[in-house]
């Protein structure tokens, strides 16, 4: 049986992370919002991606196409279901968001993608569509979070670089 060792630059991380997410969510429920979920999964998109910066735009990009579209999703079994009933409406309008959401991806990929795909599912577990706060949680919380995850990679990498320049120079 081997040891399991942890690095101690993922124990900063995992400090760094979940002191930010804390922040946030205590900042964001002074503000009456509790639902930080389009944040967090932005992170984890980040993550998920290689933490490369390139990524962040369709991210963003994506998640507000897919909430969006969650809540044209709501609001379209609303206007139709007293013409086709409940149960034909939201299969009606699920099959079409995906369909349009998978489809366009050949279009614009950075506004349909799987993050979209992701954020329209995700949402469409909430009963009540809070769009406006969650896109509030996505573009402040997101910013915030990446903002701080990204200075901490700077610093350990920099970090690093001096210690390989110190050890050079000897």
């Amino acid at each position: 049986m081997s040891a399991v060792k942890l690095k101690g630059t993922t124990l900063k991380l995992g400090v760094v992370v979940a002191s930010l997410i804390c922040v946030m969510l205590f900042t964001f429920s002074t503000l009456g919002i509790h639902d930080v979920w389009p944040a967090s999964l932005l992170l984890l998109f980040f993550f998920e991606g290689g933490a490369k910066g390139e990524k962040i735009k369709s991210i963003f990009s994506g998640a507000t196409v897919g909430l969006l579209a969650a809540l044209g999703l709501f609001h379209g079994v609303e206007l139709l279901a007293p013409l086709l009933g409940l149960q034909a409406s939201i299969y009606s309008l699920v099959f079409l968001a995906i369909f349009f959401l998978i489809v366009l991806g050949d279009l614009s990929h950075t506004l349909f993608n799987n993050y979209a795909f992701c954020y329209f599912t995700v949402a469409l577990i909430f009963p009540e569509q809070s769009t406006l706060k969650w896109l509030f949680a996505l573009y402040a919380g997101g910013a915030f979070l990446l903002v701080g995850v990204t200075y901490f990679i700077r610093m350990i990498h920099r970090t690093k670089r001096l210690g390989e320049e110190s050890v050079s120079v000897r």
